[in-house]
């Protein structure tokens, strides 16, 4: 199947009324209405390689070949019956230096990444270690090559424009902004960070500091220069962006979806996350138009801090974060992602024996805005239908709520 097969299958599919269903599902829950039903979302993250394990693709340059990817994988998600959406376009990223989503160039360092056997990674080679090396920080600054990124949107819409419109995208760049912790981790050494903390919290006081204010930086510049993009669809699709006096042409960061969590601090007290990290999010946070904060890391004890954000809309309740306190400190309003630990979705020997502990969990949010998100799966352990299985077994569930 050629990629313009795939992309008329992906614009039939973008055009249905079962697409059309899945959007409201999302929109209403965002915007904090009662949708039909609770949306059920399955993240496949780092397992596309065992569900189109023999996916040849017919595109040869690159550029193509990985918008052929990503078609399949739509067609993939469409299938399998979650309540992910189709997107009407073909996004095409920007030629700029934002595209990496763990991109620690911004501040003039490179770090290697490396494998581990247990399906993660570690960072190698640490340039900052103390408070000298600050001064070796560049301060972020966007290069956006404009022509370079006219050229690709027009090869693609020479290819595909007649099936589906192109549509510019920043990536993941466009709503991870407030990822100190991360960058922290990397530029100093996760260990190392939290020996800092306790050793020489001035010198993380300093790198935080100059890590925001950095990012506040570059944040102008992206405004300025109209690299933005509106964010509001799909999962993300909500009512209350963009702001009532947008001009249809020029993106601001209040006229869209922004993200926080704090992966890396989640072994730090309630009152070190809030000085050594949070307080240092919360400008950032602010420019948005709206927020979902969290991730897999364990927010129970951090619910005070991360619910002063002023424009919090999601909540993300990890498999580690009590959902009866999330519940009791957020009711209804807030939307929350409900996130279900993939180890024991995969590693269950029937699906069925999780039944008693998702309609406790239901019972216990009846009332809110929930969501339903099976999060990080990794690898299917050789349940090649276990993802149908879960799906279909969320979505049974879900109705009955």
């Amino acid at each position: 199947m050629t990629i313009r097969d795939l992309a008329r299958k992906v614009a039939e599919a973008a055009g249905s009324e079962d697409n059309l269903y899945r959007l409201t599902l999302w929109y209403d829950s965002n915007s904090l209405r009662k949708p039909d039903r609770i949306p059920v979302f399955c993240e496949l993250y780092d397992t596309w390689h065992e569900v189109l394990p023999e996916t040849v693709l017919t595109s040869e340059d690159p550029l193509f070949a990985g918008i052929e990817y990503e078609l399949r994988k739509s067609l993939y998600k469409y299938d399998l019956g979650d309540d992910d959406v189709v997107e009407p376009w073909i996004p095409v990223e920007v030629v700029s230096n934002l595209g990496k989503d763990r991109n620690v160039s911004l501040w003039g360092f490179t770090v290697q990444r490396q494998k581990t056997d247990s399906l993660g990674w570690i960072y190698e080679g640490h340039p900052i270690q103390g408070e000298a090396d600050l001064e070796k920080m560049e301060l972020p600054t966007l290069r956006y090559d404009e022509k370079a990124t006219r050229e690709r949107c027009s090869r693609v819409e020479d290819l595909l424009g007649d099936i589906l419109p192109i549509r510019r995208t920043l990536g993941p760049a466009n709503r991870q902004w407030a990822k100190l912790h991360s960058w922290a981790s990397a530029l100093c050494g996760m260990e190392n960070i939290y020996i800092y903390m306790m050793d020489n919290p001035r010198f993380v006081h300093g790198l935080m500091q100059k890590m925001m204010n950095g990012i506040l930086h570059l944040m102008d510049e992206c405004e300025e220069k109209n690299v933005l993009e509106l964010n509001n669809f799909g999962r993300l699709s909500c009512g209350s962006i963009p702001q009532p006096d947008f001009d249809g042409t020029h993106v601001r960061f209040r006229d869209i979806w922004g993200r926080g969590e704090s992966q890396e601090f989640d072994g730090v007290s309630p009152g070190m996350y809030r000085d050594f990290l949070f307080q240092y999010q919360l400008p950032i946070l602010r420019r948005f138009g709206i927020i979902n904060y969290g991730c897999c890391e364990n927010l129970t004890e951090k619910l005070e801090f991360v619910k002063t954000i002023p424009n919090l809309r999601q909540f993300i309740c990890s498999a580690w974060t009590d959902l009866s306190t999330v519940v009791d400190a957020l009711e209804d309003r807030y939307a929350i992602e409900w996130r279900q630990s993939a180890a024991k979705i995969i590693g269950a020997d029937k699906i069925d024996d999780l039944r008693q502990s998702f309609v406790e969990a239901l019972r216990i949010a009846k009332g809110c805005y929930l969501q339903v998100m099976l999060d990080s799966v990794m690898t299917l352990d050789g349940k090649a239908n276990r993802l149908r299985e879960w799906v279909s077994f969320a979505k049974e569930l879900v109705a009955n709520n």
